[in-house]
């Protein structure tokens, strides 16, 4: 046996965050990506009966304690986990009473502890989120670890939004992330944010490694950036986040919605500008030539 992916993540952890060029991506894609693109850009469709009927071949072989046989089924389906993922959870539902319930817990902490491929890990913590986590410390720290990895995170995070402080959790993890991970974890952020996290959405939660795109209509519904724009108070380091994010929907060919899609889009970079040139700020002029 190999190192699970846990092992590997923690072995690359440095300052709480993964090492730069730590990937568990081993084709073209970067990580997270395939997750993303099936999150952002496709429909999503229910598994076929025969589909289903896989999966629950998986599970009745992890059920006998058969778990090297039901890893094996499962990573002969070829399908990314993200795709099937409410078709996992509805066969957990099925098959979970009971003593079967306990079995298959520790089916998907076998997975998250000892996963050696990263569909595994995610089929793990697929199956681990509809049960009562919050009180578990040791569960909870391995998956603050293994959501350091953007291929890992968006499975983390569902995890993480049943956790009592969800909304710090995850914020916490999404300042350590700048790929993929962070564009979900933002993405997946609850009501009720504390004025720290939505000052941090405007001056760098645009600041991703994939496109700043993907997180526009996020950060600004979330943090109030309309209101923050408009505001006496704004500081230099809010307009220029705001400028990120005015920049971002200017142009085309863009592959998510964005603020140019707002009837008021005109307004709010008219109302930007005005205050970016009455700022004198050297970064701010940079900008001003981008809009």
């Amino acid at each position: 046996m190999g190192k699970s992916i846990l092992e590997c993540i923690k072995d690359h952890v440095e300052d709480g965050k993964l090492k730069e060029g730590f990937s568990l991506s081993k084709g073209p894609f970067a990580d997270g990506a395939q997750d993303g693109i099936y999150m952002y850009h496709m429909g999503h469709e229910p598994a076929s009966p025969e589909k289903v009927e896989a999966i629950r071949g998986v599970f009745k072989k992890a059920l006998t304690g058969n778990y090297k046989k039901a890893d094996e089924l499962y990573l002969n389906l070829k399908t990314q986990t993200i795709s099937i993922v409410d078709d996992i959870q509805d066969v957990v539902f099925e098959l979970g009473e009971g003593d079967r319930g306990a079995k298959l817990w520790d089916y998907a902490a076998y997975l998250i502890e000892k996963g050696e491929a990263p569909e595994l890990v995610k089929l793990g913590l697929a199956i681990s989120e509809p049960f009562e986590t919050d009180d578990d410390d040791v569960f909870k720290e391995e998956l603050r670890t293994l959501g350091l990895s953007d291929e890992i995170a968006l499975f983390v995070i569902f995890n993480m939004r049943k956790w009592t402080n969800a909304n710090e959790e995850i914020f916490s993890l999404v300042k350590k992330v700048h790929g993929w991970g962070r564009i979900f974890g933002i993405n997946f952020l609850g009501e009720g944010l504390s004025d720290e996290i939505k000052t941090w959405l405007i001056t760098d939660g645009w600041s991703n490694a994939v496109m700043t795109e993907y997180s526009v209509l996020d950060i600004w519904d979330q943090a109030g950036a309309e209101d923050r724009l408009k505001a006496d108070d704004i500081t230099t380091a809010e307009l220029l986040g705001i400028g990120k994010l005015i920049e971002a929907s200017t142009g085309e060919g863009k592959p998510m919605a964005t603020l140019a899609g707002k009837e008021n889009f005109e307004e709010i970079k008219n109302i930007w500008l005005t205050k970016a040139k009455a700022s004198g700020d050297a970064g701010l002029e940079e900008l001003i030539k981008k809009i």
